[in-house]
């Protein structure tokens, strides 16, 4: 914290009392710092309060609308003025980050460097999966082949077998 933040902390003690807060004060203590800092997420605005994130989340200050309607409030600001920033930017990747940012779907695609095809679930097909573990009964004339070699003792014919050269 630095020392602006920390005399904006005592100020608020001397002013509400010695760390004795209720919602009301708490949401207002909030919305001040969220206003004058331009704080975009809540985990910052216990930084700037007299008091620990801890006793925030206890008064579930996270869940009130007013509270999430000033931080997004100052995260359009911040966006608009980056856009603007970019607008008036001679780069040309701020140019390109704007026009990406400004692009429908059709536009981003053209834009993107693989030219893959939009995804679309109802052209996809599902993978199908088949295991034939009997194709064309090669499995069970292997098996009757071993049986004959176990019953006679010497060599089976196999059906797949090359015919030996002359």
């Amino acid at each position: 914290m630095t020392n602006s933040h920390k005399t904006d902390a005592k100020e608020t003690i001397q002013r509400y009392g010695q760390r004795r807060f209720n919602k009301t004060t708490l949401t207002e203590l909030s919305l001040t710092a969220i206003k004058q800092h331009c704080l975009v997420f809540f985990c910052e605005i216990p930084h700037f309060l007299p008091c620990s994130e801890r006793t925030l989340y206890n008064y579930r200050l996270q869940d009130l609308q007013v509270i999430k309607d000033a931080l997004e409030a100052n995260k359009l600001e911040v966006k608009r003025e980056l856009r603007s920033k970019m607008r008036e930017s001679n780069h040309p990747l701020h140019s390109v980050m704007l026009y990406k940012l400004l692009a429908d779907e059709n536009e981003l695609r053209r834009l993107s460097s693989n030219n893959q095809p939009p995804a679309n679930p109802a052209q996809e097909k599902p993978f199908v999966f088949t295991l034939n573990l009997n194709p064309d009964n090669r499995i069970a004339e292997h098996l009757e082949a071993s049986e004959r070699k176990q019953l006679t003792g010497g060599e089976a014919d196999y059906i797949d077998a090359e015919p030996e050269p002359d």
